[in-house]
C-alpha cells in the first residue's frame, strides 16, 4: 500500500488484504489499478481554499492558499530592514524611505550644492557658506552665509565709531544709520581735529624731508667712494681724561683724522 494514503476504516481493510495476496492495489469503485496518493489530493484541496493575507496590516488580497506565499513575497505590507540605516519598514513605503526618509542617503545641498549624507545635513548648514542666513543686527535682510562680512561693512544697524574718534572724538559706537547726523551735528569740532592733523602731518613731513636730503648726501658721498678701499679701524686710547678716542679712518693705507 502506498504511504499516506487515506481511505475509511472497511475500505483500508479491505484494500490491505488485496495488496497482501494479489500484491497491488485497486480501486473499490472501478477497480483498476490505482498509483494515486490521497493525501496530495488533500493537500491539492486545501491549496484552493479562499485565504486572506496572513499580515493582514492594510492588506486587503484575497486568494487561493497556494496563492499566499508568492504575495508575500510582493506583498506591501511585509516587513524589510533598510540596507543603509537598517531601520524595519514595509515593503510599499521601501522605496520611499530610500529616497526621502532615509537617514543614510546621499543628499545634495540645495545651496552649495556639496553632496553628503541626510544624518549630517543640519550640522553641514551650520557651516554651509552659502546657507542662507538673517542679518545679526535684525536689519531684516538674508543673504548666503559667505556675505556676512559684506553685508556688515553696510548694514545700517552695525555699530561703528565715528571716523573721528582716532583725532579725539569720543563717539565710539553709534548705528551706521546716525553716522551722517553726527557728522553734522560736530562739523565745526571735527574740522578742528583735522586742521590739529594736519599741522602734525606737515611736521612730520618736514622732518622726514630733512632725513631724506641727510640720506641723499650721504648716498652721493658712498657713491664719490666706491671702489676705494676703505676701513674703520677703532684705536681706542685712555688719555689723562680718560675718554676713548675713535675711530680713525684709513683710505687706500692713507691716515684720516679722526672722526671724532
Amino acid at each position: 500500500m502506498e504511504e499516506g494514503f487515506v481511505v475509511c476504516q472497511i475500505c483500508s481493510g479491505i484494500m490491505r488484504e488485496a495488496s497482501v495476496w494479489e500484491g497491488e492495489i485497486t480501486c473499490l469503485v472501478c477497480s483498476e489499478s490505482q498509483d494515486l496518493n490521497p493525501v496530495r489530493i488533500v493537500h491539492n484541496a486545501v491549496n484552493q481554499l479562499e485565504v486572506k493575507c496572513p499580515i493582514l496590516r492594510d492588506c486587503t488580497w484575497n486568494g487561493k492558499l497556494s496563492e499566499a506565499e508568492n504575495h508575500l513575497d510582493n506583498c506591501n505590507s511585509f516587513k524589510l530592514q533598510c540596507v543603509d540605516c537598517e531601520v524595519t519598514i514595509i515593503r510599499g513605503e521601501y522605496d520611499n524611505h530610500k529616497v526621502n526618509t532615509c537617514i543614510l542617503r546621499e543628499i545634495k545641498c540645495e545651496y552649495c550644492f556639496k553632496q553628503g549624507k541626510a544624518k549630517y545635513q543640519e550640522i553641514h548648514n551650520e557651516v554651509c557658506n552659502e546657507y542662507p542666513i538673517s542679518c545679526p543686527n535684525n536689519c531684516g535682510e538674508k543673504f548666503p552665509r559667505s556675505k556676512l562680512s559684506q553685508h556688515k561693512s553696510k548694514c545700517k544697524y552695525e555699530k561703528i565709531s565715528c571716523p573721528y574718534t582716532q583725532y579725539g572724538c569720543e563717539a565710539k559706537s553709534m548705528l551706521r544709520r546716525d553716522l551722517l547726523a553726527h557728522k553734522k551735528e560736530f562739523y565745526i569740532e571735527h574740522t578742528d581735529m583735522s586742521l590739529t592733523r594736519i599741522k602734525i602731518l606737515e611736521g612730520e613731513n618736514s622732518h622726514l624731508k630733512k632725513e631724506l636730503s641727510e640720506m641723499a648726501m650721504e648716498g652721493k658721498i658712498m657713491k664719490q667712494l666706491d671702489g676705494v678701499e676703505w676701513e674703520i679701524k677703532y684705536v681706542y686710547k685712555l688719555p689723562n681724561n680718560d675718554k676713548l678716542v675713535g675711530p680713525i679712518v684709513y683710505i687706500n693705507n692713507y691716515k684720516l683724522d679722526s672722526l671724532y
